[in-house]
């Protein structure tokens, strides 16, 4: 699966997409947000640019407001408030020896499964976040956030009550951005 076909399965048919580049000057991290009208095109952006920086894209798509306010930087674009609609159900699963986390891929990966057949949840897509695991479950249908939020709180809820180590922060959250099929973790020192 390439990084427009991953795209166009997970994000919405409707609305504004966003890419968020992770940079670093000198001790300063920050992010660099562009919008995009289609999912082609944000596809492309992320395939052009994924060795240059931490490249990631916004798990929804946002309203108009967003594109007409964008200014390169805004971290007022990339928020809940402008969060129009979402067709996954997602998730952040790291692999670290920290204790909070999974060991490594294949613990992350049994973990998942089991945590999906004991809630009855259909196998994700997964994607090798380079760190851990992304997992999504994407939908027929375009759902309002304030829709989908209620539902992605009842799924955080499940992974807390089953022990699943997911980032509780990534799965009720529109605004969240994750690393899409494609683009490299330039975290270390090998992306």
């Amino acid at each position: 699966m390439n990084t427009q076909e991953f795209l166009t399965t997970i994000l919405p048919r409707q609305g504004h997409y966003i890419s968020a580049e992770l940079r670093t000057k000198g001790e300063q991290r920050f992010w660099i947000h562009t919008v995009f009208q289609t999912v082609d095109e944000l596809a492309a952006h992320c395939a052009d640019t994924a060795r240059k920086g931490a490249m990631y894209h916004a798990c929804a798509s946002y309203n108009d407001d967003a594109y007409d306010r964008f200014v390169v930087g805004d971290k007022g674009v990339r928020t809940q408030h402008n969060a129009l609609w979402c067709r996954s159900f997602w998730m952040d699963i790291d692999v670290r020896d920290d204790g909070k986390s999974y060991p490594t891929l294949a613990a992350a990966a049994a973990a998942a499964k089991e945590f999906c057949q004991r809630i009855g949840m259909p196998k994700p897509l997964a994607v090798d976040s380079g760190s851990g695991l992304h997992l999504y479950w994407p939908m027929t249908e375009d759902v309002p956030v304030d829709q989908w939020r209620v539902y992605a709180g009842k799924l955080k809820g499940l992974a807390i009550a089953c022990g699943f180590k997911a980032d509780p922060t990534r799965t009720a959250d529109q605004a969240s951005v994750l690393r899409p099929v494609g683009t490299f973790n330039t975290k270390y020192d090998t992306p």
